[in-house]
Parts: C-alpha cells; structure tokens; sequence
C-alpha cells in the first residue's frame, strides 16, 4: 500500500472494524490508540488523530499535551490476535498545530540518526538484525504481601518435572543451560516457534531462523533477517 487510498479500500474490503493506531514513548512501551473503521478517511492522514501526550512517559506537560499520530501507510498488517477485525498502523507522532514530527519520537530519532549518518559520510546505510528472545512458560504465580512474597514459574520442558506423572508421556528434559538448538522431542515449541515465524512473514518481515535457545526450560529465539533503519514506506 502506497496510498491512503489504498488503506481506506484495504479496511473496505477486509471488512476491517477497528485501526489499532500504535506509537513508542521514549522508552520504547508500545501504545495503542483504536479507532472505529469509519474514521479512516484522508484527512487521517493529513491531520492526524489528536491525543493527550502528557501521560506518555518522556512526551509532553499537562498544559502542552495536545498531539497527534499521523499513519504510516507502509506499516499496516491484520492483526492476527484481535477478536474484532482489526488492522494495525504504526504511527509518526507529530505536534498538534504545526504537524511537525514531534522530536522525541522514538521513530523521528531513528530517521535522524540514518539521515545524520548518511550526511557526515559515515555509510550510506545502516542494516538491523533483530533477535526474539522469550521463554513460554505454562503458568506464573506470584505473592508480594505484607508478610510475605513468592514466586513460581513453571514449564512444561522443565527438568524440575521430569518425576512427576505426564499425561504427555515426555521422557527427555533440556538441562539446565542446556537447551542450545535441541531438536524434538525434548525441544517441545519447535511447532509454536513455527507458527510465530509465519506470522512474522504474513507482516512482511523476513525470517532468517528459529531455534531453542541455551537457557533450558522454554527459552526460544528467532532471528529477523537484517533491514535497514528505516524501511520504505515507514
């Protein structure tokens, strides 16, 4: 999609009922801001919609709150996860009267670092490569009371459960820090790493591999394949 045309006619005729408008504080949290369907129309994408930066971390003050997130067409993807027909459009946050980009978004920052690069003769571009590191864990249980605090987390992959009854009849647990690039059975989210990396491509982002990671119990990686700062479109 490369106009404003194109996105409004995307959400027409995959009868999209929400636009999950998303941006980072200066700490890089996700925010989101949704909007019916019906409001995508082309001064979305002139006049943005307006919203309150003083709550976001590292924006603005209460009496200078006033802003607003302009869509970047080239972003936008189906949210796989929403109930509702959703799509998703990251946003360049810009000031409320003048629709200057704001100088503290996170995303204007990384424009002007590719551009300042690029000026002084640095390189000519500058390639990321980003890596998912995560655990999936089967439960989390935590306690933080005036008496007393806990914590317990839980895997199925967990050498912890390796004598207990399984109705999934595992007989083979990753060690401790012993998990580097198993293979199945004793690597149990090959087929959720697989699924993730799909999804990934479905949004228009390369997969360059996935594999278990060294930590143990349900630690997983995938890597991106290498893209430029700021990508065409964005």
């Amino acid at each position: 999609m490369n106009t404003p045309a194109d996105l409004i006619k995307k959400v027409r005729d995959e009868k999209i009922h929400m636009v999950a408008l998303r941006f980072v504080d200066l700490f890089g949290h996700w925010h989101t801001l949704t909007i019916p369907a019906p409001k995508v129309n082309e001064e979305l994408f002139t006049l943005g919609e307006p919203f309150d930066g003083s709550s976001v971390p590292g924006f603005k003050t209460t009496e200078a709150g006033d802003m607003v997130l302009l869509p970047d067409i080239g972003t936008a993807v189906v949210d796989p996860f929403a109930e509702t027909p959703t799509l998703s459009v990251i946003c360049t946050v810009a000031e409320a009267d003048s629709r200057e980009p704001f100088c503290r978004d996170p995303r204007g920052i990384a424009k002007k670092a590719d551009a300042a690069m690029q000026q002084f003769g640095f390189a000519d571009t500058s390639k990321w490569g980003p890596e998912f590191e995560f655990y999936v864990f089967d439960r989390v249980l935590y306690e933080n009371d005036v008496q007393r605090c806990g914590l317990q987390i839980d895997c199925a992959e967990g050498y912890w459960n390796r004598f207990l009854n399984s109705s999934e009849g595992y007989g083979e647990f990753p060690s401790r820090q012993g998990g580097y690039h198993n293979t199945p059975p004793m690597d149990r989210f090959a087929g959720l790493r697989g699924e993730v990396c799909e999804l990934v491509e479905d949004a228009g982002f390369d997969v360059h591999y996935h594999h278990h990671e060294v930590g143990g119990p349900g630690q997983c990686e995938i890597e991106i394949e290498f893209l430029p700062t700021v990508r065409a479109g964005d």
